[in-house]
Formats: C-alpha cells, structure tokens, sequence
C-alpha cells in the first residue's frame, strides 16, 4: 500500500482522504501534528482557538478533532461542548492535564480518546487511526431489523 501525502486543509481542500482538524493554542504543536499527520496521508487543518475550531469544523466537516483543553478565552471542554451541538464525528482530547480527575471528567464528557503531552508521534497516529476505526464500524449497518414483519436482513451473508 503506498501512501499519498496529505494536504493542507488552510490552503486546500479534498474529499478523498480523511480530514483531521488540529485546535491548539501553541502554533508548534498545530505544526507538528499537520506535518505529522500529512506525512502518512490525511488532509490537516490547524485553529488556533475554540471559536475558530468552531468555524473551521463547520467549513471542513473534518473526519476527527484532535483538541487541546488549556487554551486561553475557550477552553477545550467548552469548545468540545459547542461542537457536539452540531458534530458527532470524534474528538481525541490532547493536553498536558494528566490528572486523573482530568482524565475522568474528559472521557466521562464524551471525548473518545486523551493523549497527555508530551506524547509519541506514532502514538498519536495509532490512536487516531484506532479511534477512526471504530467511529467507521460503528457506521456501517450489516443487519436491518423490521420488528413489525419479524424479519432481518443480514447484508453480509445475504
């Protein structure tokens, strides 16, 4: 399998490969990750804030969210909670709290994943990848049930 490298979501736009969003506060990090992650083929946007995660989600329907949670005016629980308004694909928490309350309250929020900082570069793509993975089987229907008629249709077995 060869991998095509990912583009720049700020300077363009393609439907064909998967679409992650970076929302940190620390240009270095956005940086990083966007390198990171085009490398092994996705297309990558970076914010720089909440209200702008908030905008770029909405423009760029992104296929996952890596988000920091200490960010200056909107925090990342806040930003996690006004996207889940209009967003359901997943969010993988990234931030340098690795208190267990943190931690709990994070995933008890409804954050798919948390990464505390610093972390591995392979890590982090091995949990994207592992997060998008589930997020995609959960999508795929291979039974449909009609309870009125008692009948199921397994689509794999036909």
């Amino acid at each position: 399998m060869v991998l095509q490298e990912g583009v720049n979501l700020d300077h363009a736009f393609s439907l064909e490969k998967p679409r992650l969003l970076v929302v940190d506060d620390e240009p270095d990090t956005i940086t990083l990750l966007k390198h990171l992650f085009q490398g092994v083929g996705y297309d990558v946007s970076g914010a720089f804030g909440g209200r702008e995660a908030i905008e770029k989600t909405k423009a760029i329907n992104p296929n996952i969210v890596i988000l920091d949670l200490m960010m200056p005016e909107m925090d990342g629980w806040q930003t996690y909670q006004r996207l889940r308004e209009f967003y359901d694909s997943p969010v993988i928490a990234i931030t340098a709290l690795d208190q267990a309350e943190s931690i709990v309250k994070t995933l008890e929020m409804g954050v798919d994943d948390y990464i505390t900082k610093p972390f591995f570069q392979s890590e982090v793509i091995a949990r994207v990848q592992a997060v998008l993975r589930r997020a995609n089987q959960a999508r795929k229907a291979n039974r449909l049930g009609f309870s009125s008629i008692d009948l199921i249709l397994d689509l794999e077995s036909k």
